[in-house]
């Protein structure tokens, strides 16, 4: 899990091309711990900050990346400059479990945050018209009141279209009782 595999080019690519085919996973325990490590040019971590990142990021390296850097620039976690290239850290005065925690949440809203502001921006502005009209509607919400609550007109077919790609976009879910209303 993890590595990379080369594999032989598919028919049609250029002779010289190489398709590389990589499993993505979880980073384990050990990996989100050196991966803060490296984030932050240091040889270890505090305890306190190990058990946060194996509790908090779920083994996703941007949200690890995102954590311990938020920690430094709330100032829980001071770094020192080491004298081989590598640093040390440790926890300030103000560090608490409460603040470990504040700073972590704020990290994760923050990054995910991001992450679905370079999906929306990908969307049509139709799209991002339904999404944002939605987010203001009951669950579940049936496709006649979101076509009267849009503040522009559209057909229903088109409606149902653009709904379909929000799903197959994992934007939107739709409820196994209403997807027979969705083509």
């Amino acid at each position: 899990p993890g590595h990379r595999r080369a594999r032989s080019p598919p028919s049609g690519t250029a002779p010289h091309g190489t398709v590389l085919s990589v499993h993505l996973c979880p980073l384990r325990a050990s990996g989100c711990i050196r991966l803060g490590c490296a984030e932050l040019g240091v040889d270890s971590l505090p305890a306190e900050v190990k058990s946060l990142l194996c509790r908090r990021c779920g083994g996703r390296p941007l949200l690890c990346q995102a954590i311990v850097r938020n920690l430094v620039h709330r100032g829980v976690l001071a770094l020192e400059k080491g004298e081989a290239g590598m640093g040390s850290c440790h926890l300030t005065p103000c560090a608490s479990a409460r603040t470990l925690e504040e700073a972590a949440t704020e990290a994760l809203v923050n990054a995910r945050h991001g992450v679905l502001c370079v999906k929306l921006a990908g969307l049509t502005m139709l799209q991002q018209l339904i999404l944002k009209t939605m987010s203001l509607m009951p669950e579940p919400c049936a496709q006649a009141l979101l076509l009267h609550a849009l503040p522009l007109q559209i057909d229903p077919p088109v409606l149902a279209a653009q709904l379909r790609s929000l799903r197959e976009a994992h934007l939107i879910s739709v409820p196994q009782s209403h997807r027979r209303s969705l083509p």
